[in-house]
């Protein structure tokens, strides 16, 4: 029973971990026939070092994306690209909803007849659905001739430890995202 209990909440955990990606639609973008692209913002100096978790993303960030991108054959240059390509990095916050099991909570202390479920489980189930934080990535892309914006996607994962950003999970975790979000875009020049 406990292996089964511990299975559940590593699955639990896991699910929570996960990392969500919401993509526009590419059919714009697909159709411009784009080859080259440049950066819209440039990248954070490395000649000093804040806490902030977003020195610790932008680096890799800009390092996966060009690595996406080269892959699908588009070719950076410094700047006046066929689009351009920037993100938005915004911590956020989701409000969880209950899980079924934290039905048989009673407004009163007692004893609770028929109830097969242990209080631990009770517990463990109000404590993963309460507040979570968020890490959210937009990545945008913009038509370098117009500047109007004509690809987006947004992606989420929920903050293991805010406090300490990891490398290797930020890595992880970005490349998941990206190779997701970039999985619908066209390979450079066809349209």
């Amino acid at each position: 029973m406990r292996n089964a209990l511990a299975a559940l909440l590593l699955g639990l955990l896991a699910a929570c971990a996960g990392v969500e990606v919401d993509v526009w639609d590419s059919q714009e973008f697909a159709g411009s026939g784009f080859k080259t692209y440049s950066w819209r913002s440039e990248p954070f100096s490395s000649d000093f070092y804040f806490r902030d978790a977003i020195y610790v993303i932008d680096p890799i960030l800009r390092e996966l994306v060009d690595e996406e991108l080269a892959g699908r054959g588009y070719r950076k240059v410094p700047r006046d690209g066929d689009f351009s390509i920037d993100y938005i990095y915004a911590p956020g916050v989701r409000l969880g909803a209950a899980d079924s099991t934290t039905s048989n909570i009673a407004p009163r202390a007692g004893v609770r007849p028929n109830t097969n479920i242990s209080q631990a489980e009770v517990d463990n189930a109000i404590a993963l659905s309460g507040v979570k934080e968020t890490r959210n990535i937009a990545v945008q892309i913009n038509n370098g001739e117009t500047g109007r914006e004509v690809w987006r996607a947004v992606i989420t994962k929920i903050a293991a430890d805010a406090n300490t950003p990891d490398r290797e999970r930020t890595r992880r975790a970005l490349s998941t995202g990206l190779s997701r979000a970039f999985a619908q875009l066209p390979r450079s020049g066809e349209a």
